[in-house]
């Protein structure tokens, strides 16, 4: 009997992991963007989308949800904010000009994926894998919780 309720315990588990990490898809997080008292995020955040998809200025303030900083103001941390979009075409395209977008560099912003303390965990326990990989010289990454190394997902 407590097997039989341990095992469901577990496909609830997994089944609620898995609703998270179907609505985090929708989100964006900023990292090292500096909280100014008083400060606007929202129209940070869409200043600095301007810049980069200047093609959608007009269309912004549809795209773009919610935003919001995440966690308790401490003195000397940066907190993370959370951009929540309507549309997961226009979410991936930031993502996909973000990554080697000179702007955000110079700035030191960094747009990461939203991902779920499970698949943050996961990650962390893959990372060794894939960063000997990469120093190998061979092409690999994540998509989502998974490690890829060459086109094929990594198992441990």
């Amino acid at each position: 009997m407590i097997k039989v309720v341990l095992e469901q315990l577990v496909k609830e588990q997994q089944r609620s992991d898995a609703a998270e990490r179907h609505s985090r898809r929708w989100n964006l997080r900023l990292y090292g963007k500096k909280e100014t008292p008083g400060e606007n995020i929202r129209e940070v955040i869409m200043k600095l989308f301007v810049a980069l998809a200047p093609e959608d200025k007009e269309k912004l303030d549809f795209l773009v949800d919610t935003v919001h900083r995440v966690g308790v103001v401490r003195d000397n941390s940066i907190r993370p904010v959370i951009i929540q979009f309507t549309m997961r075409a226009f979410r991936n395209k930031i993502w996909k000009v973000s990554r080697d977008n000179k702007t955000l560099r110079e700035k030191k912003l960094f747009l990461k994926e939203d991902l779920t303390q499970a698949d943050r965990m996961e990650r962390n326990r893959l990372w060794p894998i894939v960063e000997e990989a990469r120093k190998q010289g061979k092409r690999a990454g994540f998509r989502g919780p998974h490690a890829y190394i060459e086109g094929k997902k990594v198992t441990r």
